[in-house]
């Protein structure tokens, strides 16, 4: 059992006191300073405030699809291409970091924004759409190069001149964002690496707009993969579908003579005509050996055609109301408050500390 030590009892007593009294007084100095903690206080609750106050409300969606290949391996297709000059027909295993870029492209994008839209009876480009809606005219109220109150009037299928271009690169540039420096766009895409699962967002002021968007985007992407993904073995296919007609007709044309040949010659006994007919034989033998060939590389370009087309399979579209990013300007005003009050709390103990190490 330990004895009793009056000394213990008395430096408890001590420290308790100090720790108090210092209490009592950074709470005083906290009181004195006043005016510098109302000053943050006013300046965090206000400043939240009035960035809220002024952040446009955006609408975000997200679509969330899968895409399914062929797999890198052996192509009944690669060795039918090489008779064509294609070369292999081989695409691997698909690049998800393709299909990001891609859905990112100036020609998906220009693809997408110059389709026409209605929304709430107004049918005109997605471009000029994003144009009202994201603010390019107060933006543009100043300009003196004509992109004052400047709408597209026509589609990338005319040679646009300077104006054109310069709006049509600030569009792009507001859609497109800038990954690198962490400018974030009307547009983003990204994919989980475990799952391959890859998503298509778009964030716009008016909630309609970003739906129609995206899936919009999403319709470009697909149908350009697709047919990016198709072409050479639709090539090699047509291809072979030429050269089967060809030695079909080629064969019924020699099969006919063979048949005229020996009907004329029934009955005679002539060299010349045992000669032709052995000929023609030869010449229906080898189309026929031909035509089988063909035929059956024929069905496997076909096969593997199929084969080689990607799906495109959406997993969710995006869910009706959208909810919006609104910041609430009274809510971030209680942050502010709350921010504030704790930068004067460290400021007024750093400075404290500071001065009792300085004497």
């Amino acid at each position: 059992m330990s004895e009793y030590n009056p000394q213990l009892l008395e430096d408890d007593e001590l420290s308790l006191k100090e720790i108090i009294l210092n209490i009592r007084d950074f709470v005083g100095e906290l009181w004195k300073s006043w005016k510098l903690v109302l000053a943050l206080v006013l300046l965090c609750a206000g400043g939240l405030a009035i960035n809220a106050a002024l952040t446009p409300t955006t609408y975000p969606a997200e679509l969330t699809f899968m895409v399914n290949e062929q797999q890198a391996g052996i192509n009944p297709l690669s060795a039918i291409a090489g008779q064509f000059g294609f070369g292999s027909s081989n695409t691997g295993d698909y690049n998800l970091d393709k299909i990001i870029e891609l859905s990112r492209s100036m020609r998906i994008l220009s693809a997408a924004l110059f389709k026409r839209y209605e929304i709430k009876g107004e049918s005109d480009y997605f471009i000029n759409h994003l144009i009202r809606s994201e603010g390019f005219h107060d933006k543009w109220r100043k300009d003196t190069t004509g992109l004052k109150d400047f709408l597209f009037k026509r589609g990338p299928e005319s040679a646009f001149d300077r104006v054109e271009r310069k709006a049509l690169k600030k569009v792009f540039v507001k859609v497109r964002g800038n990954p690198k420096e962490k400018v974030k766009g009307l547009i983003t895409a990204n994919y989980q690496t475990e799952t391959s699962i890859l998503s298509l967002k778009a964030e716009t002021r008016r909630a309609a707009l970003s739906i129609a968007f995206l899936e919009e985007v999403y319709n470009q992407v697909s149908d350009f993969h697709i047919t990016e993904t198709r072409e050479k073995p639709e090539t090699t296919y047509r291809l072979l579908q030429s050269k089967k007609d060809s030695l079909f007709a080629e064969l019924s044309l020699k099969e006919n003579q063979l048949a005229r040949a020996i009907d004329s010659n029934i009955g005679l006994v002539s060299q010349a005509a045992s000669l032709k007919i052995d000929r023609l034989r030869r010449d229906v033998q080898f189309l026929t050996v031909a035509y089988s060939k063909v035929l059956e590389n024929t069905e496997a370009a076909e096969f593997a055609l199929q084969n080689a087309t990607p799906v495109f399979q959406v997993i969710d579209y995006p869910i009706r109301p959208l909810r919006s990013n609104e910041s609430s300007p009274v809510l971030m005003g209680i942050v502010g408050v709350i921010l504030g009050g704790f930068l004067s709390i460290l400021i007024v103990f750093v400075r404290r500390l500071y001065r009792n190490a300085m004497q």
